[in-house]
């Protein structure tokens, strides 16, 4: 099974590169828009409040714990036990797969969870003077997960490891880019085009396939001539 997983994390390897492509290109489309600005403040606001002031450790264990929690209910599971210490979590549910494992580590719970209280207030009492607070809560908590999700990589995760670790960063990196992706285009739909992100990353993905298989095709052949001249 692991080796499995691994094949598939090498044919995604071209489909992360992709999505970066995607990105920027709806990143550049934005332009000098007042919202990028103001995600990109959230942003470098929560970096330097982890670098001078505190790391709120266990605020991220409770979201890691409750994504684990919230994706096993999804796939029509139960949550059995859910602890919340100062230095790690638990949580027992029913249901589990590579999605509920690594959840937390491309699902941003506290960005949805401010998403979900602002639409929610929005629906009765319209907050559109308050959108660039929202894009800038959206860049704090994102440098919150991205952060933390740096962190739990350079350690030995068990989340990590039950998949392999390659197949788990694969997963880990093209997820992140699709849900920031989703996000903006959900909040920023005038300059964010969701649409285009993903034909970019498709057409990407398509060309990098295109080359590798000439280039391999190449390869091989190389190899062929090369060991008749010299057999």
């Amino acid at each position: 099974m692991r080796f499995f997983k691994f094949l598939i994390a090498l044919f995604l390897v071209p489909v992360c590169i992709a999505t970066v492509a995607g990105l920027m290109s709806q990143v550049f489309s934005l332009g000098g828009s007042y919202s990028l600005i103001y995600f990109i403040t959230g942003f470098l606001s929560y970096l330097i409040l982890q670098t001078f002031v505190f790391t709120p450790f266990r605020i991220y264990i409770l979201g890691h714990e409750l994504t684990h929690a919230l994706w096993s209910l999804a796939f029509g599971g139960k949550v059995k036990k859910l602890k919340v210490l100062k230095t790690r979590g638990e949580v027992q549910v029913t249901k589990v797969n590579f999605l509920i494992t690594l959840a937390p580590y491309f699902f941003p719970f506290y960005t949805f969870l401010i998403l979900a209280i602002y639409y929610s207030i929005n629906f009765f009492y319209p907050l559109k003077q308050f959108f660039s607070l929202l894009i800038f809560l959206i860049g704090f908590s994102w440098s919150f997960h991205l952060s933390f999700c740096f962190f739990s990589l350079r350690k030995e995760q068990s989340d990590l490891q039950k998949g392999g670790m390659f197949f788990s960063v694969v997963i880990i990196w093209s997820m992140n880019i699709i849900v920031l992706s989703l996000i903006l285009g959900w909040t920023m739909a005038g300059f964010f085009s969701i649409k285009e992100f993903f034909e970019v990353t498709y057409f990407t993905t398509r060309e990098i396939w295109k080359w590798l298989l000439t280039r391999g095709k190449e390869i091989i052949i190389f190899i062929i001539s090369h060991l008749k001249k010299t057999s």
